[in-house]
């Protein structure tokens, strides 16, 4: 008989998943399936009788799982191989992202355990990272996608806790990157641009610059601290929703283009006029801020109080600070995908491609450069007292950086403007 996963949202059974002659099968439980109250993991696997397989269950669950180095690296220390979702899922599926875990059959949910971890503790494998800090405790289970090794944690009164089993964590900890050449004060950096966006009403995650740890403390968006404890909140991030792996979160690799996330908001979202907003607002401050990675598993559609929104957005920073990463936008703007190139035309053609007026573009590109010119050195002055000399001299280079930019992108659109205009006098 083959091996199955209990798939749980909250601590509620909804499913199990098994793995036969390499696919992956999944199938909804027949109480959950029959209940008044069930609700589909997406619109791609939809609540039904009987086996489902096939690209539908891999992409969803493989998109629960880290990516990138991460996930290298948890593979060299678990020898189980990157690709084995269902290994990964099998060790690691306690506190995934979003409501779901995925546990081993003999695993009861809701045993909610925590080892309690020292501020010394993390420095030491903050400084060392010789392998991840959540393999360091039995049970413990890794927590979310992405390229920097990173941790969760349950924050309460003061005092710092890993989560084992499927205890949920309430934020991440990500230090500084330390094994890339070339890419200094990452957690300061991150840390600054977070704050930039919040002042200009992007609507960020909470975070906290823990100069202790080298690190910036996100709080997770996903969670919510309720009389029963911490809740999980149900999320799919855009690779999900438009059933796509996490392999092809790039538009150059193939993946989701601007288009298509406007079309998911459009689709998803309960207020698709306010969050199609603010996905526009989101394109135009990685632009300015040099927010060169902003990819498709960088957003997500939260289901919160019957509301589906866009998620807070995260893991934003000034990648083009540093010369070893790409310099080139994640996603493409009409076309375009170096922001010192883009002009009015480039806007013109992604209000064409998302069905949006180009007059409503054009106000949010100068309302957002604005915003981001005369509130910068305030975000500025209040990251200064948390940061060593070294930090605040680099900050003061990335706010240059961004300043630069932002006014090159507000120029370019008024100086195209300008030129057009003139061939009619």
């Amino acid at each position: 008989m083959s091996k199955h996963l209990n798939v749980f949202n909250n601590n509620v059974l909804i499913g199990t998943l098994r793995e036969e002659s390499g696919r992956l099968i999944f199938r909804y439980e027949r109480l959950w399936f029959e209940s008044s109250s069930a609700e589909p993991l997406s619109e791609y696997l939809p609540l039904q009788e009987g086996d489902m397989s096939g690209l539908n269950v891999e992409s969803f669950f493989g998109n629960l799982l880290p990516e990138g180095a991460v996930l290298q690296m948890i593979s060299k220390w678990t020898h189980i191989s990157p690709d084995n979702i269902f290994g990964l899922l099998d060790k690691f599926g306690g506190d995934l992202l979003g409501a779901f875990s995925v546990l081993p059959a003999d695993v009861s949910p809701g045993d909610l355990r925590y080892l309690e971890v020292t501020k010394e503790h993390l420095r030491e494998w903050i400084e060392t990272r010789s392998k991840p800090l959540t393999l360091h405790a039995k049970d413990a289970r890794i927590s979310l996608s992405g390229a920097q090794d990173k941790t969760s944690l349950l924050v309460r009164d003061g005092k710092l806790f890993i989560p084992l089993g499927d205890a949920p964590s309430t934020h991440i900890l990500k230090p500084r990157i330390a094994d890339r050449l070339g890419v200094e004060h990452s957690a300061a950096n991150e840390t600054f641009v977070m704050m930039l966006g919040k002042a200009v009403g992007l609507g960020v995650a909470n975070i906290e610059y823990r100069d202790d740890l080298l690190s910036v403390l996100v709080e997770r968006y996903d969670r919510e601290i309720t009389e029963r404890g911490v809740e999980k909140l149900h999320q799919l991030d855009f690779c999900q929703l438009l059933n796509i792996p996490s392999s092809k979160k790039y538009e150059a690799e193939g993946g989701p283009s601007l288009r298509d996330c406007f079309e998911v908001v459009r689709t998803h979202t309960s207020e698709p006029a306010l969050q199609t907003k603010r996905l526009l607002k989101w394109v135009i401050f990685n632009a300015a801020a040099g927010n060169m990675d902003g990819h498709a598993k960088n957003l997500s559609i939260l289901i919160r109080g019957g509301k589906q929104e866009l998620a807070p957005f995260y893991d934003l920073l000034c990648t083009s600070i540093y010369e070893s990463t790409s310099q080139r936008l994640a996603f493409k703007i009409g076309g375009e995908n170096r922001p010192r190139l883009l002009m009015k035309r480039h806007w013109d053609r992604l209000a064409k491609e998302v069905s949006m007026k180009p007059v409503f573009i054009k106000k949010i590109v100068l309302e957002t450069t604005e915003q981001i010119e005369t509130r910068i050195s305030g975000v500025l002055g209040n990251i200064m007292p948390l940061s060593d000399s070294k930090e605040k001299a680099f900050l003061e280079r990335v706010a240059r950086k961004i300043i630069s930019n932002t006014r090159t992108l507000r120029n370019n659109f008024a100086k195209e403007t300008t030129e057009s205009l003139q061939k009619f006098v």
